[in-house]
Formats: structure tokens, sequence, C-alpha cells
């Protein structure tokens, strides 16, 4: 097949045609694409695609553009977190801004999330050992049914606070912050600044500890 190619690309003319016809299809591609994009301006293969292509092309700053689009909040870590003001289960106001002091762990979950409930005992370990020390965690849950979330919370003796809209995908939460997979777990630290969009297992506990020291030696 290399030996074919290399062949093929020894003609002058024949190189010119593939080239050309190469470019052709790329130009077509770009142009499906980006229709599509259109269409589905939040579709993650899509905007891959678009990312892909410009980079091959040496479109690096428009290549660029397409991944953040891709995960808008990829640069938000290292700075604060905007706020939120939303209610929780139970009816009382919450925000960011309340937990200001504290590291916080915001926690985007639901029960038919597989993943989120194997993470959910390590989570509630690290709750348990440093809850005492300005350690917090905010649940948004993307549940549709209510009862079954309380019920869960109860049975496995979740105490901090949930927020929930019932609306899975569509939560306020969820679109304000682009979360297109769970479990997603931010930990923030005490100034509001996000610390990492990917705190879970052991290194859930790490970065909770160094979190958490910082703050000692500050004061």
């Amino acid at each position: 097949m290399m030996q074919f190619i290399e062949t093929l690309y020894a003609d002058p003319l024949l190189k010119f045609l593939v080239d050309t016809t190469m470019k052709s299809f790329v130009i077509f591609a770009v142009a499906v694409f980006e229709k599509f994009e259109k269409r589905h301006p939040n579709n993650r293969y899509v905007l891959e695609e678009l990312a892909r292509i410009h980079e091959e092309l040496g479109n690096s700053e428009l290549a660029a553009e397409y991944r953040k689009k891709m995960d808008p909040m990829s640069e938000l870590v290292g700075k604060v977190v905007p706020d939120f003001s939303a209610t929780d289960l139970d009816g009382k106001p919450i925000s960011l801004q309340q937990y200001r002091g504290k590291v916080i762990l915001l926690d985007f979950w639901a029960i038919w999330c597989g993943p989120c409930l194997a993470e959910m005992p390590n989570v509630k370990s690290v709750y348990d050992t440093y809850k005492d020390e300005g350690f917090d965690i905010i649940g948004v849950n993307l549940d549709t049914d209510e009862t079954r979330l309380r019920n869960y919370l109860k049975e496995n003796n979740i105490p901090w606070r949930q927020i929930f809209s019932g609306q899975k995908w569509r939560s306020p939460l969820a679109q304000k912050y682009h979360i297109r997979s769970i479990p997603a777990l931010w930990l923030i630290d005490r100034d509001g600044t996000l610390i990492s969009r990917e705190a879970r297992g052991v290194k859930l506990g790490r970065l909770v500890v160094e979190a958490l020291r910082d703050k000692i030696e500050d004061e």
C-alpha cells in the first residue's frame, strides 16, 4: 500500500489530482459539520470533529475555539466558580456564597448513574472524616423522582444538602455549569476557587486534605 502511494505521488499530475480531491473532501466535511453544529450546537462529536479537522488544516485558533465549545468550563480550574442561587430539597435558599470559608465538594450525581452510586461510599467517608474541619458537600441531583431520592438519602444516611429540580440534564445548575456527564465532582476552595472538576476516588481525599492544610497554614 505504501509503495502504491509513493508511486502515485511520484507523478506530479497524479499528486495534484489527489491533493485537490482530498482538499475538496475536507472542505466538504467542514461544511457538513458546520451545518450540523448549527442544528446541534452542543453535540460533542460534531465539535470534536470540527476541532480535529481544523487542527489538521493548521487552523490552530479555530481548533482551540471548538475545543472550548466542547468543554466551556475547561478553563475554570484555578478561577472563582460563578455563584448560583437555588433552593435545596427542604425548600431553603442555598448558594456557594453561603459556604465561603469552607472547602466544598459540588457533587453532580443521580441514582440512575451507576458510577455515581459506586463513588458515594468514598464521598461519604471523606465527608465523615473532614466535616468538622471545614469540609462540606452540596449535592446537585439529576434524578426525576423526588420520593426515590429522599428514600435513598435516608437509607444511606446522607446528611448534606441536596439541590433537586427533577429536570435531569435540564437542571438549571447542570445547564449553568455545562455538565454533560456524571459523576462530576467539583472541589472548591474556601475562597470559591475551583481546585478540580474530577475529585474522585483517592484523589478526593488527598485534595481535601491539601485544601484544609492550606487553610491552617494561612491562619
